[in-house]
């Protein structure tokens, strides 16, 4: 798979034209006599979801090929594993259906079907536990290592208390509607709606996840003409942090490589303001860095106005394209860090790939859980839209399972 490398970005008209036929079939189910039909209709719902899961899986790869720092990505992995979860459901319920067609029913069906998310969580409940707890000693041990609590870091900890906390009321929920039998709509309705948020934001975590590591390890095979090195804070003295000298080190290693590779030099610019708590810009500590490794100071040309990536990125754009707007791009950033600032580059025009430098392996843990923090509120009117939509199709099934049967 190569970045960038599409024309056309891609489409999902596929999957509208497979839920309209599902839809037809399993009206075309409904109404027959055979007391097949709950088997049937459960086998269209797999094979459904099955098609899903592969559209979805190959509108990722086309995606990445045609732009990898999209949100479409995590929607498509998020998704792709949604309806890889319901294709287990389903299927299962088809094999309970042909060995025991006499206890398949309408109502048990419906009742599946609307409970699904809640099943599918409580089978998987050791994955969120598991990577929660990771993700609060990882963020224990990087607040231990730095001697301080930074506000940033406290989203180590916040976000696997809500997925545990969030679990927990999952399974409250599921113990009051057991508690109170099959036909307490109240509770089930509560048991339904919440599991399916639930479902929503762990599968966009892992989409998040899936988009982090996807972009986080290219390896660019191609030349390139200008590299943008990402600021990312200083040491009380003014020189560059551990993070930022990796970061810097990462780019020397590249230029060396495209040097030895494809026998040209290429330019660096060094993006970074000045912090309100720093002695001179991250643009200016990056360049003394870079010169005292010998890399030649014609080809570093500095950005130092930028406080943000967002910034980082549009400035540095303008700095690319007075110096050669033709030319290939690419940018230096922390592995956990590629993707977001991929977003902000494509926003300020750039097709720039992501070269990822290393970090430390309890820092990654901390980072990433920040990242679908922060990736999540900026599309937090997508996550509205959706949101609303699952809330309103999984309560009205709800009601309508209670009302009908």
């Amino acid at each position: 798979m190569v970045f960038f490398s599409r024309d056309k970005e891609p489409k999902l008209y596929n999957i509208p034209v497979l839920t309209a036929a599902a839809a037809v079939l399993l009206l075309f189910v409904s109404r027959m006599a055979d007391p097949q039909r709950l088997i049937f209709a459960n086998g269209v719902l797999t094979v459904y979801f099955t098609l899903t899961a592969v559209f979805l899986f190959i509108a990722f790869r086309r995606q990445a090929a045609f732009n990898p720092y999209s949100y479409n990505i995590i929607l498509y992995s998020g998704f792709g594993l949604y309806a890889a979860a319901m294709v287990m459901i389903h299927a299962r319920l088809t094999l309970y259906g042909i060995l025991h067609p006499e206890l398949l029913t309408d109502k048990q069906m419906m009742i599946v079907i609307i409970k699904s998310p809640g099943n599918f969580l409580l089978l998987t409940s050791p994955v969120p536990v598991v990577l929660s707890v990771i993700t609060i000693i990882a963020t224990v041990v990087l607040i231990a290592d730095s001697k301080e609590v930074k506000f940033q870091n406290i989203f180590g900890i916040l976000l696997p208390a809500f997925s545990l906390a969030g679990l927990a009321g999952v399974v409250f929920f599921r113990l009051l509607s057991d508690s109170a039998g099959k036909e307490y709509l109240f509770g089930d309705l509560l048991l339904i709606l919440s599991s399916a948020v639930y479902l929503y934001f762990e599968c966009m975590f892992f989409g998040t996840l899936s988009a982090i590591l996807l972009t986080s390890n290219y390896h660019i095979r191609t030349s390139v003409d200008n590299v943008i090195v990402l600021g990312c804070g200083l040491e009380p003295d003014g020189t560059p942090s551990m993070i930022l000298q990796k970061r810097l080190n990462t780019a020397l290693s590249f230029a060396a490589e495209q040097k030895k590779t494809f026998g040209k030099e290429l330019n660096l610019i060094l993006s970074g303001g000045q912090g309100i708590d720093e002695i001179r810009s991250e643009a200016s500590s990056m360049k003394e860095y870079l010169l005292s490794h010998g890399f030649p100071e014609s080809r570093i040309f500095l950005e130092e106005t930028s406080v943000r990536t967002k910034e980082n990125m549009s400035n540095s754009a303008e700095v690319i394209r007075s110096l050669r707007p033709d030319g290939a791009a690419a940018f230096v950033t922390t592995n956990f860090h590629v993707f977001r600032s991929g977003i902000y580059a494509v926003c300020a025009g750039l097709k720039a790939v992501g070269i990822s430098s290393p970090t430390t392996c309890y820092y990654w843990v901390n980072a990433v859980a920040r990242e679908f923090v922060g990736i999540t509120a900026e599309k937090i009117k997508i996550q509205a839209v959706i949101l609303f939509f699952l809330v309103v199709i999984y309560g009205m099934l709800t009601i309508m399972t209670y009302k009908i049967y």
